[in-house]
């Protein structure tokens, strides 16, 4: 810090800050353990009967809305229009799992500097 408070422009940035931003950066630890974590917890049957109830969820919420008197038709048809929009995003992409390539610690880490 400089006398008046401010951030001195040639300091270090404090050290938690660079290990933090180190470790949950997009490709870098947090997506490695996250691969771990979704392929030991996160089946792709689990996916499925996700994805089930998510769209079981959406058709109760468009007949309870189709059965509303209150609402005209230009509003109801709004109204489906945004549930129609609405996605649920769960464990992983659909793309990530065929992505993957056999899982092993050694494979991910094995390029980066400790």
């Amino acid at each position: 810090m400089t006398a008046d408070g401010e951030q001195d422009p040639t300091a270090f940035p404090d050290r938690w800050r660079t290990c933090l931003s180190h470790v949950s950066s997009i490709n870098t630890l947090g997506w490695i353990i996250g691969r771990f974590y979704a392929a030991k917890y996160f089946s792709p049957k689990a996916v499925e009967l996700s994805q089930d109830i998510v769209k079981y969820v959406k058709q109760q919420y468009a007949r309870s809305i189709q059965s509303l008197d209150w609402l005209d038709g230009p509003v109801k048809a709004k109204a489906l229009e945004k549930l129609d929009k609405l996605d649920a995003l769960m464990g992983y992409g659909e793309n990530v799992r065929a992505s993957w390539f056999p899982l092993t610690p050694r494979l991910c880490v094995s390029d980066m500097a400790l």
